[in-house]
């Protein structure tokens, strides 16, 4: 019984045709990569750090959770470092929001830091946009080089005397 030595590939993705000359019969190979090739160095990508703050529909506290869980683990499956999570709970909003046809006048609101690349970056902001229990959020880059971000801190200090005031 002969081995067949000879690919044709039809597809330049994981699935490939082929068959061998002295058989008639026509194989699948699939290629499985355990490891994603390692960078080129052109192919590097800056990390830069990010602060997210987002303001969920009120309701669920779980909500909120699920939210920033779904954000937080984004960014590490993409290599990404989550710094920290602050949750600054339920305020009265500056004026009456409209998101999918609901009216919000309070939300749950929270912050993540985190260091990721660009596309990373844009990718969780894809995925908040399509989440409809959002009302808004904010991604602010806080800084891209090792002297502007080496201080900051993972957690958002907030000022409680500052906060019954702006509830007054």
């Amino acid at each position: 019984m002969p081995i067949c030595t000879h690919q044709q590939p039809l597809l330049s993705f994981s699935w490939s045709w082929g068959h061998c000359v002295s058989q008639p019969s026509i194989f699948i190979f699939f290629t499985v990569q355990t490891r994603p090739p390692p960078p080129s160095p052109s192919s590097h990508v800056s990390t830069m750090l990010y602060e997210l703050i987002a303001i969920v529909r009120p309701g669920s506290l779980n909500e909120v959770k699920e939210i920033a869980r779904t954000a937080g683990l984004q960014v590490l499956r993409s290599g990404g470092v989550v710094r920290g999570f602050t949750n600054w709970g339920a305020f009265r909003l500056p004026h009456p929001t409209t998101k999918h046809q609901a009216q919000y006048t309070t939300g749950y609101h929270f912050i993540m830091r985190f260091d990721s690349s660009g596309p990373v970056q844009q990718e969780v902001r894809r995925t908040l946009g399509l989440d409809p229990r959002m009302i808004r959020f904010s991604v602010v880059k806080l800084g891209s080089t090792l002297e502007e971000i080496k201080d900051v801190e993972g957690k958002v200090k907030w000022n409680d005397r500052q906060r019954l005031q702006d509830q007054i």
